[in-house]
């Protein structure tokens, strides 16, 4: 082995340079270390590149398994709790003119509510998963009416009739004026003229009233007895009696004499016309009849 610091030639088995006294080893070694650092480093730096290189293909291939399939996705926004049925005891209620009640079930795996207003001689009351259904006293014809039963996405119709009145009763149908007329004496004043039904009252004797008012609601007062009330209001009133068990009269007449108002002065007055039977009231009031009052 030559020195490299002299060239001396040395044993190869020799540590030191026998003419120089120099390590012989030092420089040999320190290249070799040199070169394991270089393969290392190098060896660090492909096998990064190869991990790096294989990522990227790994990811550019991969598909995202879903928890769920498309057909099976929950829509989130949906509400699992909605009910999934509505039940009701009856839903064609049917009850007598004498006024009565009658109480159903709501059966539903959900909330429910009344979804429809009814008609003001129905009455509803809501108790727990019961309903009470009442009426009142029907004084005319049969009459229908429904609301409906609502639990979420459900709604259910629940119908109402109620049977016509045994007793009697009646139905004005229209009612119509002539202004400035005469009666049979000459004396001055207005015909009334009244279409109307008399239910359930063959041979039995009725009654046809018009009544007068102020246009704010204050009746005009009688002075002399002759058109009035008990209650000594102006009125015109006459019987009737119908020859059949339902009866329609076409034409049904009251002479009022413009005197019998006992007006001192123009006034803005209305009147109304009632149906009786046996001192009780058997139709609706008709619609008011309003006029202007002009003294002569």
């Amino acid at each position: 082995m030559n020195c490299k610091s002299c060239g001396t030639s040395n044993p190869d088995e020799a540590k030191f340079c026998r003419k120089c006294g120099k390590k012989l080893n030092e420089d040999s070694n320190g290249g070799c270390a040199k070169a394991i650092l270089w393969i290392f480093l190098l060896g660090c730096i492909l096998g990064g590149v190869a991990i790096y290189i294989n990522n990227q293909n790994s990811q550019s291939s991969y598909t995202p398994t879903p928890l769920v399939s498309d057909d099976t996705l929950i829509d989130a926004s949906d509400d699992q709790t909605k009910a999934s049925y509505l039940n009701i005891s009856d839903d064609d209620v049917r009850l007598s003119s004498k006024g009565e009640s009658e109480t159903i079930t709501i059966d539903t795996d959900g909330e429910w509510r009344i979804g429809t207003e009814v008609e003001k001689w129905v009455s509803l009351t809501k108790d727990g998963n019961s309903l009470t259904i009442r009426v009142e006293k029907n004084k005319g014809k049969e009459r229908t009416d429904y609301f409906t039963v609502v639990s979420d996405d459900i709604e259910k119709r629940v119908d109402i009739t109620q049977y016509a009145s045994t007793d009697p009763y009646g139905e004005i149908v229209k009612v119509w004026v002539d202004h400035s007329t005469y009666d049979d004496d000459g004396t001055k004043g207005m015909r009334i003229h009244i279409a109307f039904k008399a239910h359930n009252m063959l041979n039995k004797e009725g009654r046809v009233s018009a009544y007068f008012y102020y246009s704010d609601g204050t009746a005009l007062t009688d002075t002399n007895g002759s058109y009035k009330t008990t209650d000594g209001d102006v009125a015109v009133g006459k019987d009737f009696c119908p020859s059949y068990e339902n009866s329609d009269f076409g034409d049904f007449k009251l002479f009022m004499p413009y005197s019998e108002l006992h007006l001192d002065s123009s006034a803005d007055i209305y009147f109304n016309v009632s149906l009786w039977y046996n001192h009780e009231k058997i139709s609706e009031d008709s619609e008011k009849e309003h006029m202007k009052y002009t003294t002569n």
